[in-house]
C-alpha cells in the first residue's frame, strides 16, 4: 500500500530512511487500499527498525519497492529477501531485498484514535482479496463514515 510521506517519490523514501535511521520510528498517512479491511486510507502508520531476524509472518512491514514506500503483510523471510503481500490483493509482491526492508509497525491511528494493531479477520482479507466489489463498497462505506456530519 503506498505510503505518502513527501511530495517527491525519491524525496519522500530519502526523507523516510533519514528520520528512521535518526530516531529509530516514522509516521506516515496511509494513501492506498491493498491493506483492506485492516488498514484504511487516511490511517496513521507508527513504525520501527528492528533487525529482519526479528519479524513473524503476519506482521506489518515497510518496504522500498520501485522508487514508492508500501507497506504490507510479511507473509514469509526467503534467501531472496522478505515475501510481502497486500491483504486486499490477489498475488505476493516480488521478493524483496532485505536491505529495502524500512521497519515494521508498531501503532496505528484512525480518525484520531488509537486503534490496536492487529491481523484483520482471514474471512475480512479473504473477501477483499477475492471480491473487487466488496472492496469498492468498503471504500464507498469508509468515505461515508469520515465525510458524515457528526
Amino acid at each position: 500500500m503506498p505510503m505518502s510521506p513527501a511530495a517527491s517519490p525519491a524525496g519522500g523514501i530519502a526523507l523516510a530512511q533519514e528520520v528512521l535511521s535518526e530516531f529509530g520510528q516514522l509516521r506516515l498517512r496511509l494513501t492506498g487500499s491493498s491493506m483492506l479491511p485492516t488498514v484504511l486510507p487516511g490511517d496513521i502508520l507508527s513504525f520501527r527498525t528492528c533487525p529482519t531476524e526479528s519479524l513473524v509472518p503476519g506482521c506489518i512491514v515497510l518496504v522500498r519497492r520501485d522508487g514508492r514506500l508500501f507497506a504490507h503483510r510479511l507473509l514469509a523471510l526467503t534467501p531472496d529477501g522478505l515475501l510481502t503481500q497486500g491483504d486486499s490483493l490477489p498475488q505476493p509482491d516480488p521478493p524483496t531485498p532485505a536491505a529495502d526492508f524500512l521497519g515494521v509497525l508498531v501503532a496505528q491511528r484512525r480518525l484520531g484514535r488509537d486503534i490496536p494493531v492487529s491481523t484483520a479477520p482471514r474471512f475480512g482479507r479473504w473477501l477483499m482479496r477475492h471480491s473487487a466489489l466488496a472492496r469498492r463498497l468498503f471504500l464507498r462505506w469508509h468515505r461515508s463514515t469520515i465525510t458524515a456530519p457528526a
